[in-house]
C-alpha cells in the first residue's frame, strides 16, 4: 500500500518494498512498477525508519 501526501510525497508501505524485491512474489511486477513510476515522475518517496532497521 502506498499513501499519497498532499504535497505529492508518497509513503511506501513495507509490504510493497518486500514485493518489489522478491522476484517470486505474486505482486512483484505491480509493486516494482508502482515504485519505479513514482520515482521516474519525480515523486518524493518515503519509508518508515523502522523498515530499514
Amino acid at each position: 500500500m502506498a499513501v499519497k501526501g498532499a504535497d505529492g510525497a508518497l509513503f511506501i508501505d513495507a509490504n510493497t518494498l518486500v514485493y518489489a524485491n522478491v522476484l517470486e512474489a505474486l505482486l512483484h511486477k505491480n509493486a516494482l512498477a508502482a515504485i519505479t513510476t513514482a520515482f521516474e515522475d519525480g515523486r518524493e518517496l518515503w519509508i518508515s525508519h523502522q523498515v530499514i532497521r
